[in-house]
């Protein structure tokens, strides 16, 4: 059996490792929280940019829409005015 100093002795050893262990997973925690923070930016971020391409491509899509309303609007009057002629 080990004296009691010498117990206590590793026992501080291992206490003492073990509050650096935890220190370095706080750190490493730390890390992870700040990466994942940039992450969450970027997604976001990236949210916004394709909300905006949704609506340009949905205001294209209504301009073109439009666009062609237009056209067959003009072809039909002016069918209409040549067969008024």
């Amino acid at each position: 059996m080990k004296p009691t100093s010498e117990l206590l002795k590793e026992s501080q050893e291992q206490l003492s490792q073990t509050e650096l262990a935890i220190q370095d997973l706080e750190k490493m925690l730390g890390l992870m929280n700040k990466r994942f923070d940039e992450l969450n930016g970027m997604v976001i971020g990236l949210g916004q940019v394709l909300t905006l391409e949704e609506r340009k491509r949905d205001d294209d899509r209504k301009r073109e829409e439009q666009r062609l309303r237009l056209e067959e609007e003009h072809l039909d009057k002016f069918e209409q005015n040549t067969r008024l002629d």
